[in-house]
């Protein structure tokens, strides 16, 4: 009897081994599928919280997709763009310097592409002291103000600096302050 229960007991640990693969390679395949769909040469492997898609559409071009925990990452022929959010999240190395970071702000989450970056952050400070922050670190850095615009939920400040532009957004939100930034760079 001892040994008819470490049988089923063996068989049942593998069974979930297996059926967890077996249900990552069921994914695979109806990505695969959904995606042959459309014309779309797709290749998906899922292990261990990980995701790579690599697509290739009936021109040839080519995207790869990574995905993983808090961060996903996006590389085609046009660039790379990187999504992050959590703890993972901190001001990407691309940001530029001289575009005012609010002291004390928690970054929550972060895009970069080949044309610039986003950042999203949260503090406890009121709006109205944010956007006066805003107003008042951005002219000091050399950053003209181009266009502003208020309502009682936000406020939306877009300022220029060369070719580079940046829009600034403050809200309130689940009891903080959110400020949204989006520092570009327009092609030559």
């Amino acid at each position: 009897m001892k040994k008819l229960c470490v049988l089923l007991l063996a068989v049942c640990v593998a069974g979930v081994g297996c059926g967890k693969k077996a249900s990552e390679k069921i994914t695979e395949k109806i990505l695969e599928k959904s995606m042959e769909k459309d014309g779309i040469k797709t290749d998906v492997k899922i292990s261990k919280g990980r995701t790579t898609i690599t697509t290739t559409d009936k021109d040839g071009a080519k995207v790869d997709i990574e995905s993983s925990g808090d961060q996903v990452t996006i590389k085609s022929q046009d660039g790379t763009t990187a999504f992050t959010t959590g703890s993972s999240a901190k001001l990407p190395d691309t940001f530029p310097k001289d575009v005012y970071v609010h002291d004390g702000a928690t970054v929550a989450t972060t895009v970069t592409t080949p044309e610039g970056c986003q950042v999203s952050l949260n503090t406890k400070d009121s709006a109205k002291a944010v956007t006066a922050a805003y107003k008042a670190k951005m002219a000091a850095n050399g950053w003209k103000e181009d266009s502003a615009f208020s309502t009682d939920e936000q406020t939306v400040v877009a300022y220029t600096k060369g070719n580079r532009s940046t829009t600034v957004i403050v809200m309130l939100a689940d009891g903080s302050t959110q400020i949204t930034l989006m520092a570009m760079t327009e092609k030559e």
